[in-house]
């Protein structure tokens, strides 16, 4: 299961809720499947989302999946940067982007990745269960690979993930010159 980013947390955790899909991802998680969250799935995969400023909406704060143990506080500022990170994991290398608003945190700092360096990023629960900021990180052969082996799958090639987006990109840019008049 992957939780992807969101744009507004609260609105987004309490949709899992009514349509239980948020009872299926605990679920999941509890009979060994893998779980992974990015960005606002991240925060969703967490104990608590808060939000004392009403940067959301008007629910101060609201119970996440438990499967993380963090807690996210939504902020007025947005993170927007590029970044390059090591996930600890293995050591992996790779480049990225943040782009959202809150601070998680937790009691156990057991961050996944270091990013630029110096900043410890999400966190690592097992091989099968961790979230993070960061957007791109999928982007990575190694932790595509490791994600895979938690799995019990295997990966017979080696991937350039960012030759096969360029040449996506490229296939659409050919796809939209042909049917579009650009004068």
């Amino acid at each position: 299961v992957i939780i992807p980013g969101s744009k507004n947390t609260i609105s987004d955790m309490l949709f899992l809720q009514k349509q239980g899909m948020a009872q299926a991802i605990k679920q999941a998680h509890e009979s060994g499947k893998a779980v992974y969250g990015i960005c606002g799935g991240f925060q969703i995969m967490g104990n608590w989302i808060i939000d004392p400023n009403h940067v959301e909406g008007e629910i101060e704060a609201l119970p996440g999946l438990g499967i993380l143990p963090v807690e996210t506080t939504m902020t007025e500022e947005k993170i927007t940067r590029q970044c390059e990170f090591q996930f600890q994991s293995g050591g992996l290398t790779g480049k990225g982007y943040e782009i959202h608003m809150g601070e998680t945190t937790s009691k156990k700092h057991n961050p996944i990745c270091i990013i630029d360096g110096k900043k410890s990023d999400g966190y690592f629960l097992n091989e099968k269960t961790w979230g993070t900021y960061i957007h791109g990180i999928f982007d990575t052969h190694g932790i595509v690979k490791s994600i895979l082996q938690a799995s019990g799958k295997t990966m017979n090639s080696e991937i350039d993930f960012q030759k096969f987006k360029e040449e996506q990109y490229d296939k659409l840019a050919d796809l939209i010159r042909e049917n579009t008049d650009l004068e």
